[in-house]
């Protein structure tokens, strides 16, 4: 029986990724000896045993292999990256392979053939797999490799390590003319028998020593400072092809698959074992100022049996602003705040319809089933409101047999019965919701995760979102999926504002009485007001319920910034327009003017005074 090479790839990480589960793929922590925390799932770290982990700021991925040619013992040597991996696939394209995400693992892996005993068979039939020959043209407008690195990068430094070569190994540097053409090997990507990865370590780290030897790179910025791993690039270019001039190693080229979104899915715990709040909202940073007010709202109405575990989901919010809004509940301890970046789910919502004030955000409910994996339920609350009562209250509402418990919806309702006049139709006919009049709106749910997990999938929820552009997004698709299946509770934890002072008298009014009095019942003692519609009160501030706001508002770090953007926002929205429509008048009096009193002519003298005066509005306005 013929005994199996030793084959260790290493996957080259710095931060947390996901590493398909193969066992000729390993991964390796680099940097590790300044991270200053070991990353779970590695295989290995350089800075184990004979390293230059120390040196990883400007030898970037090198100190894995140079960690690899000091410390293992292999028949084959390779090298990939979290986010860079060679396809194995038989089929390869002319055209680079486009990006991958990981909304389905397997069905990626197979297709560009991470199977062991493909990559076996295929890795064991040559001496050297290198990635294929790609053309600088197509990523940069750069007549050849050299060129580019001296648009981007000190070019004195190559030339440093070129003349090294010329010297010190000239049967290699033959091949630096390489250096000057437009095609190249790019990424530090390898698979190399032992005597060649033997070879090519000896030449590269012995004309890399001798760069940081004798250069000094002290004041070079954090990005130039990479210099080394830059610099093993290109070099990597002319050994490569040293190596295939020599004709007498099998050599392949394969396609790069690139890999976006790998930071690991984790789940989501719940804080405490007892009286746990289990609380989700979904945001972008423009958004976080909005939360804060909603968060002082809700703690100033919290209550301390209990722990307000909120989870804010979101894909852009910057860590000062993570940082400033869990500061400001610090001395809560019965507040806690942590983000969760759904970005690595982006392939699933990027397609998914959006319109007028609606995010995307507004999907990211849909993913709460998945996530928070050991919850039973979890209250969902849109970021444009203000609460008035302790939302414990409505977390213990009983929902067994329920996917979710929600408020009746009587603007939908007044809308449905002839303030839209093409509402019906689309309610009965595209929609098919059964009883218009049980549908909910989607701001405040609890959800009966238990339940959903047991109904449907998530990947069924995005199936059918993206099915046809629905007019409220997702608030459709949950009524769909969840009808006969929803506990409706008192409208009083989900009253939306007046809406430009017609929500009220002219589409609730339409409703059926019931949900009428039931809207005008929740407005006197309001437990969540929601203000759902283009307009918010830090917009317009003498809005409905807009003093609620601005209570909680006040108590935010954020406030001067929410009073700036409301100014930002009136010009935009009020006095803007009304300029643009004195500009106009002004033209078309200055147009008249030229048609019927020429410039030059006593006709005129009127027109001009008249301009004048115009002017004058448009300075003070």
């Amino acid at each position: 029986m013929t005994k199996k090479s030793n084959i260790q790839i290493l996957v080259v990480n710095h931060k947390p990724s996901y590493v398909p589960k193969n066992e000729l793929l390993k991964p390796i922590q680099v940097g590790a000896a300044k991270s200053g925390k070991r990353l779970d799932g590695m295989a290995y770290y350089d800075d184990d045993g004979d390293n230059i982990s120390d040196r990883n700021r400007s030898y970037c991925e090198m100190t894995a292999t140079y960690w690899a040619w000091k410390n293992l013992s292999a028949d084959y040597y390779g090298q990939f990256h979290y986010r860079r991996y060679f396809s194995f696939s038989s089929r390869q394209d002319d055209d680079p392979l486009p990006a991958r995400a990981y909304p389905d693992v397997e069905s990626v892996e197979q297709e560009i053939g991470l199977d062991t005993s493909v990559m076996r068979r295929m890795i064991e039939s040559y001496d050297l797999i290198i990635p294929r020959k790609e053309d600088m043209k197509r990523v940069a407008d750069s007549s050849s490799i050299y060129s580019h690195y001296k648009e981007d990068h000190y070019i004195k430094d190559l030339d440093h390590c070129l003349d090294y070569v010329a010297k010190h190994y000239p049967e290699v540097a033959v091949f630096n003319d390489a250096i000057h053409e437009s095609e190249g090997y790019f990424c530090n990507m390898f698979i190399m028998k032992n005597e060649l990865f033997d070879g090519y370590c000896k030449f590269m780290f012995d004309a890399l020593d001798d760069f940081e030897d004798k250069t000094d790179i002290s004041q070079y910025d954090p990005y130039q400072y990479r210099v080394t791993g830059f610099l093993a690039e290109r070099l990597t270019n002319i050994y490569i092809q040293y190596l295939q001039s020599l004709g007498k190693y099998k050599v392949k080229e394969l396609q790069i698959a690139y890999f976006d979104h790998t930071d690991p899915k984790p789940t989501l715990e719940p804080v405490a074992k007892e009286g746990n709040i289990g609380i989700v909202m979904a945001a972008n940073n423009y958004y976080v100022p909005y939360i804060s007010s909603l968060l002082h709202s809700l703690a100033a109405h919290s209550s301390e049996k209990y722990t307000y575990d909120i989870n804010i989901f979101h894909r852009d919010i910057t860590s000062e602003s993570m940082q400033l809004l869990i500061g400001e509940f610090a001395d809560r301890k019965n507040i806690h705040i942590r983000f969760y970046d759904i970005s690595s789910r982006y392939e699933e919502y990027k397609n998914l319809f959006t319109r007028g004030h609606f995010a995307i955000e507004t999907y990211f409910r849909l993913f709460i089933q998945d996530i928070m994996t050991s919850y039973k339920k979890v209250l969902y609350l849109d970021g444009d409101m203000v609460i008035n009562a302790d939302v414990a209250e409505l977390y213990e509402t009983d929902i067994k047999g329920y996917l979710l418990a929600a408020c009746p919806d009587p603007d939908t309702a007044g809308l449905y019965n002839g303030f839209e006049p093409q509402k019906k139709d689309y309610m009965d006919n595209v929609l098919k919701i059964k009883k218009p009049y049980e549908y909910f709106q989607a701001g405040v749910i609890l959800f009966n995760l238990d339940e959903m997990r047991r109904t449907l999938d998530v990947n069924s929820l995005l199936k059918f979102a993206a099915s046809y552009e629905w007019e409220l997004l997702d608030q459709d698709v949950l009524n769909f999926i969840a009808q006969g299946k929803t506990k409706l509770v008192d409208m009083s934890w989900n009253v939306m504002y007046d809406w430009r002072r017609i929500r009220l008298k002219k589409i609730v009014a339409l409703a059926p009485i019931s949900l009428y009095d039931a809207y005008v019942k929740a407005r006197q003692n309001p437990k969540i007001v929601h203000y759902a519609g283009p307009e918010k009160p830090w917009h317009e501030p003498e809005g409905d319920f807009a003093t609620l706001y601005w209570q909680a508002a006040r108590r935010s770090i954020f406030y001067e910034q929410i009073i700036a953007r409301m100014g930002d926002w009136r010009f935009q929205h009020i006095h803007r327009p009304k300029l643009s429509i004195r500009r106009r008048s002004v033209n078309k009096l200055r147009k008249t003017a030229d048609r019927i009193a020429p410039r030059g002519t006593p006709q005129r003298k009127p027109f001009v005074y008249a301009k004048r005066v115009a002017k004058k509005v448009l300075r003070r306005s």
